[in-house]
């Protein structure tokens, strides 16, 4: 397994493995949309041998807060119902290379799932999950919020309806 950076603080890095991958991807997943890395102030992937396993970014969301896993990608051969921690599809080391990267105090993941447990059950020990999405930013965008520290120094700044000019999208 290695990790691989394609974009990093509005740097590109040229990589063509990455690229012919991405251009020929076919996943009936109903989510997946074609890259915007202009969006990221990091993306990148995980591989092994041949294969892009995952591959995530991180968006700043203003005030040391940051949407980390966006446009969270999992290669159909690796996915698995149930999340296994040391399975192949595995893209956490990716995410937490990133949040080291930048110091992140908040993590903020969006998810289907209702309830925590899943998060919860992944995290960088010292990290917690605020016990309910919240809607952050802007509206109809909620998102878990995962953050170590006082969560209250954050949670004015990044709820909705603020409007965040410091945020990407």
């Amino acid at each position: 397994m290695k990790l691989c950076t394609v974009k990093t603080n509005n740097e590109y890095i040229r990589d063509t493995f990455f690229e012919d991958y991405v251009a020929n991807i076919q996943d009936n997943k109903p989510n997946y949309e074609p890259l915007n890395l202009k969006k990221y102030i990091e993306y990148g992937y995980v591989i092994d041998n041949n294969d892009i396993v995952a591959m995530c970014g991180i968006t700043d969301f203003g005030h040391l807060c940051y949407r980390v896993e966006s446009a969270c990608w999992i290669n159909p051969k690796y996915r698995t119902t149930r999340f296994d921690p040391n399975g192949k599809y595995n893209h956490y080391a990716l995410s937490e290379y990133q949040m080291t990267k930048y110091k992140v105090n908040v993590w903020l993941k969006s998810r289907k799932a209702k309830n925590p447990a899943g998060i919860a059950r992944h995290l960088p020990e010292g990290w917690k999950v605020y016990p309910k999405e919240i809607e952050l930013g802007w509206k109809n965008n909620w998102q878990w919020v995962v953050y170590k520290g006082n969560i209250d120094e954050y949670m004015d700044k990044i709820q909705a309806p603020n409007s965040n000019g410091d945020r990407t999208r």
